[in-house]
């Protein structure tokens, strides 16, 4: 994944107005007025300017978003490290006159945020890396190579045509049966992204491709994404399943569990339970109530691993029930949630990474 000049110049500005603040975090003491007041408009402002979308152009909006959403977890990491390191310095260096620790845990925290900052923005740069999962399945007559892709997010910043035509061309070198997407594509409408997500028609055409909406997607008018991916040539299941005849696989669907649309009932009324059953759902909390169907294997998304972590990982931990990336049991349902191939947000990963998935299905046989 590449970055343009723009946003190289916004990922600059942020660097450098997070050291501004460090440096005036250091004089707390002396300039408490400016500090506080400096931090109370920059964490409002963050806020606010996530509002401005659909209201500023978009050439506009999409940078101060990223700035924001950005800004928000840098402070985040910045204030986290500042206390600590007060409460370190007060605890190991008591004698230390206060206005000395507070400099040394302004610039302690100031450098390893920095720095964590970095090494996040550069993890999300790198290209997903390929995770291959065997999975074995009862009734299953031939093996079938799925490869799993999740939450590209297409049109948040940095990601575009190009970010998804490197990922298709990764999926067609891994040479799978089928393809399939859980949720989160885009970021936009279909007015905004139908150039961007043109190049699923090509990968469409060459292997069949099967799709679930996220919450993304509901967000941006699933209706009309739904539309727009079949017309590309996606099979878009929707409460629905297919047949896969050579390996007498059911491969369901459902649309995420938050909308209002949600109906495994539906997804799974013609499926004969005496053969396999694959669910493609966005969330994997979905996992709950298809173990009472007897479903065999969940693949899930949405978590992007946790992104961030800690924060991300525990938001995801507690939202998810405890599934946040790779392979757990629900009674005898198999779960499988990709980390997420592109990210959500800010341009940050941190102790995660983006992920395309080879699962190697096969029977007992």
């Amino acid at each position: 994944m590449t970055w343009s000049v723009a946003n190289w110049l916004v990922a600059a500005v942020v660097l450098a107005t997070h050291a501004w603040l460090g440096l005036q975090a250091a004089q707390l003491k002396r300039r408490p007025g400016t500090t506080v007041s400096v931090l109370a408009l920059l964490g409002l402002g963050s806020f606010l300017t996530i509002g401005f979308e659909g209201v500023l152009p978009e050439a506009i909006a999409v940078p101060l978003i990223q700035v924001a959403y950005t800004w928000v977890n840098l402070l985040g990491l910045f204030v986290g490290l500042f206390v600590y390191f007060q409460f370190d310095a007060r605890l190991w260096h008591g004698l230390l006159p206060a206005w000395q620790r507070q400099r040394e845990s302004a610039y302690t925290a100031l450098v390893f945020s920095g720095v964590v900052g970095v090494v996040a923005v550069a993890s999300a740069m790198l290209s997903p890396k390929v995770v291959e999962v065997n999975v074995r399945l009862e009734h299953v007559t031939a093996p079938l190579r799925i490869v799993q892709i999740s939450d590209l997010h297409l049109g948040v910043f940095g990601q575009n045509q190009a970010t998804l035509e490197s990922v298709i061309g990764e999926v067609e070198a891994l040479e799978p049966d089928v393809v399939v997407i859980t949720g989160d594509t885009v970021d936009g409408t279909v007015d905004e992204l139908w150039r961007t997500t043109a190049p699923l028609a090509t990968l469409a055409h060459r292997i069949p491709t099967y799709m679930v909406l996220g919450n993304h997607e509901n967000r941006w008018g699933q209706e009309e994404w739904a539309k727009e991916f079949r017309r590309l040539g996606v099979r878009v299941l929707r409460n629905d399943a297919v047949w896969l005849h050579e390996q007498a696989i059911w491969l369901a669907g459902v649309d995420d569990i938050d909308s209002s649309t949600y109906n495994l009932d539906l997804a799974l009324d013609e499926v004969d339970p005496s053969n396999a059953v694959i669910l493609l759902a966005h969330q994997p909390r979905v996992v709950t109530e298809a173990a009472r169907y007897g479903v065999d294997l969940v693949l899930a998304g949405h978590t992007h691993g946790g992104q961030i972590f800690p924060f991300g990982w525990t938001l995801a931990w507690v939202k998810q029930s405890g599934y946040v990336s790779g392979r757990y049991r629900r009674d005898d349902t198999l779960l499988y949630v990709n980390s997420g191939t592109g990210w959500g947000g800010a341009p940050l990963r941190l102790g995660t990474r983006a992920e395309i998935t080879l699962l190697h299905v096969r029977g007992y046989d």
